[in-house]
């Protein structure tokens, strides 16, 4: 099956720079959920519509060349089942060894009568070619959603069966062969349900859950939903469990888990809030949230991105919020969050403190091109050889002129150590000039925050320079500049007026013959 292609944004063709490849192109199948470097390729793994049933989807991996250029694509297909397919986590699949992959999904026996079984598949990289490893729960509706190897080389297995009355979530804990040693059962009160988000097997051999509750029953303006932690000892015991963010006034989306120094490290969103009348309202405020506990339950400190990345509800799709849909450790200390925020997708960098270092937003088609509600999101991202990053999602799109009778689609994406898919930065977004194009360093600037002014050190290299003038220009977090010149003969310091600007997130670049100079502020 050939691959559908598009260049998108600012890249005509893959690009290359200081070795690494640069691209953004759609790929067979309609969303992709996990993604890894082979030798010489990229594997990415997602569902590819199996028939034009929105409930039947197959299990799809695409094999892309190091330059993006499509090579093969492989659809799981088993006679006896009408289709294979897994909900939207980065953590579907993992690896078994360096040839085999174990993916967690359903296989579905009888599609127009819900029924489904969780099964667990093996994919063998070099020969290319699948089997089913076990089945569970056969013929109930029965969902596997996501697998990782826990401390003692088991698989701790998360997913949700509905038993007739209840939708429960579901934990299993399994041998290598799939043989299940124990489970665990979660519903909660006969308002909600509960949804599967996340597993984090932790290094004392404990383990985090993340779940999401929610009322499924209730309109969309009354549903009440909010995230739900639960830490177990090894053998499943529950320890305690606690709810992320659960202010009063809020619906709370529960994200990813990471362990930071032995702690619990959960993310979250708040999209919508309560008003006067008990009705849920957009919350256009929402932003991403994280929160630490140790293992004894107790809340360590809270964090946000507020202000410093675009608004996770928009004017243009309101109600399309952010979402993170993994963190991961980087050998750098360092850590990567990858999802969406409002209609675009977004990779951001943070250091150990959660302090945000850089992030990209990234939209398949820009709007002006396609001027109805559309989505783009990263499911999943991995470093990659080339000191980059690879990263795979979705971009949907409804009926319009583009797209006259919609679309969905797998995407894929390659950028530079910086989240650039051109040198530079120059894409959609808040873009930082990549130090190893920048002849300067930092500015210095202060006070920051700021309520409206600020005072900048020129380097010395340009007060010493005999320049008269310099160019500064003021980037917000969409990407849109503002151009001021200023007069800087005999100066040491110069002042900037941001009065004018609402509050938020800004990068003064300051540009001379000498080199480009920036630093982040934060206008209050």
């Amino acid at each position: 099956m050939m691959a559908r292609f598009l260049s998108i944004l600012f890249v005509l063709c893959a690009l290359s720079s200081t070795g690494q490849e640069r691209f953004f192109n759609f790929v067979d199948g309609w969303k992709n959920n996990f993604c890894l470097e082979e030798d010489d390729s990229y594997l990415l793994w997602g569902l590819g519509v199996g028939d034009p049933s929105p409930f039947s989807h197959d299990f799809t991996i695409n094999k892309l060349a190091l330059d993006g250029v499509p090579l093969d694509t492989l659809i799981f297909e088993f006679d006896q089942y009408e289709s294979t397919s897994s909900r939207s986590s980065s953590q579907t699949i993992i690896p078994k060894d360096d040839n085999t992959l174990i993916v967690a999904g359903y296989l579905g026996i009888d599609i127009a009568m819900s029924n489904y079984s969780g099964s667990l598949i093996e994919y063998k990289i070099a020969e290319n070619t699948y089997e089913t490893l076990t089945i569970f729960q056969e013929n109930i509706f029965t969902n596997l959603t996501n697998i990782v190897q826990s401390n003692d080389s088991t698989y701790l297995i998360l997913g949700r069966y509905w038993d007739g009355d209840t939708r429960r979530s579901v934990l299993y804990n399994t041998d290598l062969s799939g043989d299940i040693r124990w489970q665990n059962d979660y519903y909660c009160a006969f308002w909600c349900d509960t949804y599967p988000q996340y597993i984090l097997p932790l290094s004392n051999g404990n383990t985090a859950v993340l779940l999401r509750e929610f009322d499924d029953d209730q309109p969309f303006l009354m549903k009440r939903e909010r995230a739900l932690l639960v830490l177990l000892d090894p053998d499943g015991n529950e320890l305690w469990r606690d709810y992320p963010g659960d202010e009063e006034g809020y619906r709370i989306w529960p994200g990813a888990l990471l362990e930071q120094d032995g702690e619990i490290l959960v993310s979250f969103t708040d999209p919508y809030y309560f008003d006067e009348d008990d009705m849920y309202q957009i919350n256009y405020e929402s932003t991403i949230h994280f929160e630490q506990y140790n293992q004894s339950g107790d809340l360590l400190f809270e964090s946000n991105l507020d202000g410093l990345i675009p608004n996770g509800n928009s004017e243009i799709d309101p109600g399309v919020f952010h979402s993170i849909n993994q963190m991961q450790w980087l050998l750098d200390g360092n850590l990567i969050i990858s999802g969406h925020t409002g209609v675009q997708g977004i990779i951001g960098k943070l250091d150990s403190e959660l302090n945000l270092i850089w992030y990209r937003v990234y939209r398949a088609v820009p709007f002006d091109d396609n001027p109805v509600s559309q989505e783009t999101e990263i499911f999943h991202v991995t470093p990659t050889s080339d000191g980059g990053f690879l990263g795979t999602g979705k971009y949907q799109s409804d009926p319009g002129e583009l797209y006259p009778q919609g679309i969905q689609t797998a995407i894929a994406l390659k950028v530079d150590e910086y989240g650039c898919l051109e040198p530079g930065c120059q894409t959609v977004g808040l873009e930082e000039l990549a130090p190893s194009t920048s002849s300067g360093s930092t500015l210095k600037v202060w006070p920051n925050p700021t309520t409206g002014q600020v005072s900048v050190e020129l380097p010395f290299e340009i007060r010493n320079g005999g320049r008269t003038t310099a160019e500064v220009e003021v980037v917000d977090a969409y990407g849109r500049a503002q151009n001021i010149r200023l007069d800087i003969r005999g100066l040491e310091l110069a002042t900037i007026e941001l009065e004018h600007l609402p509050p938020g997130a800004y990068v003064l670049r300051l540009i001379t013959e000498d080199g480009v100079y920036s630093a982040r502020v934060i206008r209050e």
